[in-house]
């Protein structure tokens, strides 16, 4: 609910008009680059425009590609939205930022309208460029626009709020997508509950990892992935719930996911951190019984115990 309420009002903040939106240098650098190019075959259709684009795109040539464009435009009715697309794309594949701005802004001008693919690509090349600020404000323009975002917008603005730790808007676009018809990818709940585990609130990002597992199982689909479970870890760890933290561990390998580095890490942070007697349990007669491989270790022949060391060796094995 909190995550709803936040989404509402992040959302109904103004955005900018797409001309507010890109560095007045990248002007300039955008019109030079236009009057490179050699003059197009006449037989040159719509299909044959977009291939050529890509081509251009897939040597990362993003000059010659943009000034091809310019030079298709001329032609009545020749390029559409998915040929400016594939630009701003490919501007996106060089963190070309500036210009991916410049050529949304100008898309109305070629008698274009911007879509949902225009903009995420304008995201995500502002998000590469590590432009966070200017990611988001093309979000919030896309919204204000009447373009329903999808996936790859949202995912691009998370990462943008990443990097700029605003977690609170952040968990305010998770919020959001189901009431734009999106399920939250993996990639999405591991960002939130990386979030909600920098405010401290582990038991929320427990929640979500929950949700997650139970969807995974519903669609019969693959369990989360180890970021997830890594996040969740990550969570506990910073409020000192370290039994969260082992049990986390045994949940993923339960999954069958293989722990990485991060994820063993935190799990013997954790193990360190409990108290050598924490892995023993009361037996069903009120003593003292071994846990499953923690606790003190009587040596054969009644020598010394050794101390409690079950846990590390359960999570290196």
């Amino acid at each position: 609910m909190r995550l709803a309420i936040l989404a509402i009002a992040w959302l109904a903040l103004p955005g900018d008009s797409l001309s507010a939106l890109r560095p007045a240098a990248a002007e300039s650098r955008l019109l030079r680059s236009t009057g490179d190019v050699a003059a197009l075959p006449a037989h040159l259709d719509s299909a044959s425009l977009l291939q050529l684009l890509k081509q251009f795109r897939a040597r990362k040539d993003w000059r010659a590609a943009q000034a091809t464009l310019w030079s298709a435009a001329t032609r009545d009715a020749l390029v559409q939205p998915i040929h400016a697309n594939i630009v701003i794309a490919a501007l996106a594949d060089v963190a070309g930022w500036e210009e991916a701005l410049m050529l949304l802004e100008q898309m109305p001008s070629l008698g274009l309208e911007p879509d949902v693919y225009s903009f995420s690509a304008a995201i995500s090349a502002c998000s590469r460029a590590r432009q966070p600020d200017s990611a988001l404000r093309i979000f919030k323009t896309m919204t204000a626009s009447g373009v329903t975002p999808n996936q790859v917008c949202f995912n691009a603005a998370l990462a943008a709020c990443q990097r700029t730790k605003r977690y609170d808007e952040l968990l305010a676009l998770f919020g959001a997508m189901p009431a734009h018809g999106l399920q939250p990818n993996p990639w999405a709940y591991s960002a939130a509950i990386d979030a909600l585990s920098r405010r401290g609130q582990w038991e929320r990002a427990l929640r979500l990892l929950d949700e997650l597992e139970l969807s995974s199982q519903a669609k019969q689909a693959a369990p989360p992935e180890l970021h997830c479970y890594g996040a969740a870890m990550r969570a506990c760890l910073r409020v000192g719930k370290h039994a969260a933290v082992l049990s986390l561990h045994e949940r993923l390998k339960a999954a069958g996911l293989a722990p990485n580095s991060h994820t063993l890490a935190s799990a013997l942070a954790a193990a360190a951190a409990l108290p050598a007697a924490a892995p023993r349990a009361q037996g069903a007669g009120g003593g003292e019984q071994q846990a499953a491989g923690g606790g003190e270790q009587q040596l054969a022949g009644g020598g010394e115990q050794q101390p409690a060391g079950g846990w590390q060796l359960a999570i290196a094995m």
